[in-house]
């Protein structure tokens, strides 16, 4: 095992004490029942990191393939290793990616068995728009650039309720003026500088809204066009 790559991810852990492992097949065939989707431990079992790559996106193109064409597409060109992760008693995926420039990069997909509590998500999530429950429930409970935990798919409970926070930018253009509802509003997408692709569970995917403390609301976009085509510029940079 790679000893920097361990030595570099765990700079990243968000913890003190817990520490990456990267899992054998025999490791992951001890896993519990009912900690990690079933096919997670049929893939890792796996020796064959093609077949492991494969059949990840084969996850992706069964729910998302049509919202994240462009991340697909990128994942299965420059993706060259997938590998169970456990930080602590969490699990995840981590993806190594070698993009167009040879740099390096480590994506982190969620367990999505994994739900740690958001109590406002939980109050909306009857409601949050069936393609992001989808993603959530069935490929990863988010996705994102592992080191700054952004540029992707906030966690579960990560994932931002506008009206839960306090943002600048309302008291220059006014509460009355804004064309959201911010209790019902939730930025699921960050670009890990103040940016989010947020959605209305009230309005849709197709009424999106780029939010941010600093500049003025974007109306009327497409959600996962948007995420599509950053999560790509995240690749790529």
């Amino acid at each position: 095992m790679n000893k920097e790559k361990i030595e570099f991810l765990n700079k990243y852990t968000l913890s003190k004490v817990n520490k990456v492992n990267l899992l054998s097949t025999d490791d992951v065939k001890k896993i519990p029942d009912g900690l990690i989707p079933e096919i997670w431990k049929d893939i890792f079992s796996d020796k064959n990191v093609e077949i492991r790559k494969k059949r990840m996106l084969d996850i992706w193109k069964t729910y998302v393939e049509k919202e994240m064409s462009n991340t697909i597409s990128f994942l299965e060109e420059y993706l060259i290793d997938i590998e169970l992760m456990r930080i602590g008693e969490y699990y995840s995926v981590l993806y190594t990616i070698k993009n167009q420039d040879d740099k390096i990069k480590y994506y982190e997909g969620n367990n999505p068995y994994d739900k740690r509590m958001n109590k406002k998500l939980d109050e909306y999530w009857d409601i949050v728009p069936v393609e992001i429950k989808r993603f959530y429930d069935n490929v990863h409970n988010g996705f994102y650039y592992y080191p700054s935990k952004g540029m992707g798919l906030d966690s579960y409970n990560d994932v931002t309720c506008l009206g839960e926070e306090e943002w600048g930018i309302i008291d220059d253009i006014g509460e009355e003026n804004l064309e959201l509802n911010l209790s019902s509003s939730f930025g699921f997408f960050n670009n890990s500088l103040g940016t989010y692709v947020v959605v209305d569970c009230e309005k849709g995917v197709n009424d999106a809204i780029l939010w941010s403390s600093k500049d003025e609301p974007e109306y009327n976009l497409k959600f996962w066009d948007v995420v599509d085509e950053w999560m790509v510029i995240g690749f790529q940079s």
